[in-house]
């Protein structure tokens, strides 16, 4: 059915869409210091507006408001209908606690400090 409407109509809706789905989804790129809506994202990456944007690579963080959700290693796909699409070369889900320098103890026997009996 949408095949058989203006150009101009077809563009407009596309924006609309756009607009809503950027208003909606609240997420955020950062990268260099600077945010960057994200217009539409899925498993594999994420596209955001080309007007007025860089061309992003390397590591960038996904928020949604403050909350930071993930950092990523990007690489830009392509550039199409307003639109820069990256994928994720590698994704890592953000913490709240800072990395262990060391593995959890799986048993009680491993949680005891070296020497102490288990008795």
């Amino acid at each position: 059915m949408l095949e058989h409407l203006p150009d101009e109509l077809l563009e407009g809706l596309a924006r609309m869409q756009r607009s809503a789905a950027q208003r909606d989804a609240g997420l955020q790129v950062r990268a260099d210091g600077r945010s960057y809506p994200v217009l539409r994202h899925w498993d594999g990456g994420f596209a955001i507006g080309s007007a007025g944007a860089p061309r992003l690579r390397g590591l960038v963080d996904l928020h949604r408001g403050e909350l930071h959700l993930s950092r990523c290693l990007i690489v830009a796909c392509a550039e199409a209908e307003g639109e820069i699409s990256y994928e994720f070369k590698h994704r890592t889900p953000a913490e709240d606690s800072p990395p262990r320098d060391h593995a959890r103890p799986e048993t009680e026997a491993q949680r005891r400090p070296p020497g102490a009996t288990g008795h």
